[in-house]
């Protein structure tokens, strides 16, 4: 859950001393005495010349540096307001002796400042100011220092928390709290958490030093330290992280859970800013850490879950079905069931449309014996019990799919007989429907879709087929721009566009030929169109959108994201489903996990 960045990954140097978060995510880093500012911009780490290379460093003359709106970066540089744009840094206020000016953040057009004695609102357009608070109006005292999350900013002071909330129009909304009752002053270092609630280090009784916490239930003393000057933040596990010198630690309710402290983390720590208890960042003298949550994580409700899910469906009471192996899942609201699968069968991992609601309310499902042999079987979800179909004539059912006219489609075969028999399941019985033999001729049956046009679309591991006319042709062929070996995905878009996915690549069917949307999928499994018009793209090797003609791509092996020129709910990755509430889910033939 930590990322670090150093000077291999492109900073001007290791040692950071403070970070801003600005517009569009990016991070501002302030290190050392260098002439250079490195710029996380969500791509690469970009260099920008700092407006001083002092001989020494602390926090007067290398506060935050924060991004805006408008592309001006503003920052606080010995007791001046600098701002830098067009490609050079300019001072737009020099602070006269006697007044200390603290920090600096934009919001929109305008930036809040923090003086010791007051705090103001800057217009750079006109050059004018505007107080918002003073010493003279608040409980605080002297303040101290200011966080800022815009259009959040929280400020810290001699003796008490305050928050200002700056709307686009509008009179600035203030509200603050004084430590006076609860023993605490000389507060510092204000750091965000989640709903709202403000973490700080502050003086309590007898001198110690804590950790408190303001939220709507008041203010509360969180850590007290026996010698040391703790900092205090929210962690996106939810629990409490503690800095105390040396030790890095989590509060739990079973006491302290020391944290490793290796790479990035095993200097000292300047910096620590959060993104409101969703993740943090620290900055110190080895380089900047983020610590934040897995891009893929286990469904609350299914820990301990390890087997491969690769299928999934919502049926028509909103309930939710995923072949999960030895098991079907169901989750009903937020409760999850495991229905385990009769002793000797496990669901068919290659197949993703290998469960679907059968015409009586039940749930099918395909499943595989340990010697191979297909089985199909339906689950009544009110008597939690599993009851086998079965085809005439010795046939196996290899595949199933939905049907448009209602019921689903079954393609059964005989063992070592060229082709299959295309059948139709009404929930009572099969009814046989096309048969074709030596004709298909292109390896195992992977997908079966029926067009609103009525034509049926078959792909196989070598090829596929098309269905009309009373005759069967061959249209996956090279000659008609189909270059990979197999058809092992079908998906007909809204606007009858085909698309077909296969070992490497993605096309679309223009009626007459293929066009390549798509390389280096690695085996598609299935594919998407989304109520906002993503198109997604389930592949082994991750999940994959296409979005305003450029393909994002999220892997699964780290958790990352890429993005090549040309979120998503709930993902178990390799099948989707839609989901209630607009959202869509995918599974694949790994553990389930979700995207946040």
């Amino acid at each position: 859950m930590w990322r670090f960045w150093t000077l291999s990954d492109g900073m001007q140097e290791s040692y950071s001393y403070s970070l801003g978060l600005g517009a569009g995510g990016s991070v501002t880093i302030r290190h050392g005495a260098v002439g250079f500012m490195s710029v996380l911009d969500g791509y690469g780490v970009v260099r920008l010349p700092d407006a001083n290379v002092p001989n020494g460093v602390n926090s007067f003359n290398r506060g935050r540096a924060t991004l805006g709106e408008n592309g001006c970066t503003w920052t606080v540089v010995n007791g001046n307001l600098m701002v830098y744009r067009d490609g050079r840094w300019a001072v737009r206020y020099q602070t006269p002796p006697g007044l200390r000016l603290i920090a600096a953040a934009p919001v929109g057009s305008r930036v809040i400042v923090l003086f010791s004695n007051a705090l103001r609102e800057y217009d750079p357009g006109g050059g004018t100011w505007r107080e918002l608070r003073n010493r003279g109006n608040t409980r605080l005292g002297d303040f101290t220092a200011m966080t800022a999350r815009a259009p959040d900013f929280w400020i810290s002071g001699a003796r008490g928390l305050a928050r200002l909330k700056v709307a686009e129009n509008g009179a600035p909304e203030w509200s603050e709290i004084s430590g006076e009752v609860a023993g605490l002053s000389d507060f510092r270092d204000p750091v965000t958490g989640s709903d709202g609630e403000l973490f700080a280090q502050a003086r309590a009784a007898g001198g110690r030093m804590a950790v408190v916490r303001w939220s709507a239930k008041g203010l509360e003393k969180v850590y007290v330290s026996p010698d040391g000057a703790p900092r205090g933040w929210r962690g996106p596990d939810g629990s409490v992280w503690i800095l105390e010198g040396a030790s890095l630690f989590r509060l739990t309710e079973g006491g302290r859970a020391p944290v490793l402290r290796d790479g990035v983390l095993s200097g000292n720590v300047f910096d620590i800013y959060s993104e409101d208890g969703k993740a943090f960042w620290l900055a110190g003298s080895e380089g900047v850490a983020r610590y934040g949550p897995l891009l893929w994580q286990a469904p609350e409700g299914l820990g301990g879950l390890d087997l491969p899910v690769h299928a999934a469906f919502e049926d028509r009471q909103g309930r939710l079905w995923f072949a999960a192996t030895d098991y079907l899942l169901e989750l009903e609201g937020a409760v999850w069931r495991r229905h385990r699968l009769p002793s000797g069968l496990r669901t068919h991992t290659t197949q993703i449309e290998s469960l679907i609601e059968s015409p009586n309310g039940r749930i099918v499902v395909k499943c595989l014996a340990q010697d191979q042999t297909h089985i199909m079987l339906e689950f009544d979800p009110r008597s939690g019990e599993f009851h086998p179909i079965h085809p005439p004539e010795g046939r196996q059912i290899v595949l199933m799919a939905p049907r448009k006219s209602g019921g689903l489609w079954t393609a059964a075969a005989v063992e070592n007989v060229p082709g299959f028999r295309l059948e139709i399941y009404d929930g009572k019985g099969l009814t046989p429907f096309l048969d074709l033999g030596k004709e298909w001729g292109v390896g195992n049956l992977r997908s079966v879709i029926e067009r609103s046009n009525g034509e049926l679309w078959f792909g196989g591991i070598n090829g596929g087929g098309l269905y009309r006319g009373g005759g069967l042709i061959h249209p996956f062929v090279k000659d008609l721009g189909y270059t990979d070996s197999g058809a092992l995905t079908l998906y007909e878009m809204p606007d009858g566009t085909m698309l077909a996915g296969g070992r490497d690549s993605l096309f679309g069917w223009t009626g007459s030929s293929w066009k390549l949307l798509r390389g280096g999928l690695d085996r598609v499994r299935s594919l998407l169109l989304a109520r906002d018009g993503v198109l997604w793209v389930a592949s082994a090797n991750g999940v994959h959108r296409l979005t305003g003609g450029n393909w994002i791509d999220h892997g699964w092996k780290r958790g990352c994201l890429r993005t090549s020129p040309a979120g998503f709910s709930r993902i178990a990755g390799g099948a989707f489903g839609r989901a209630r509430r607009g959202a869509w889910r995918c599974t694949t033939r790994m553990p389930m996990w979700t995207l946040p």
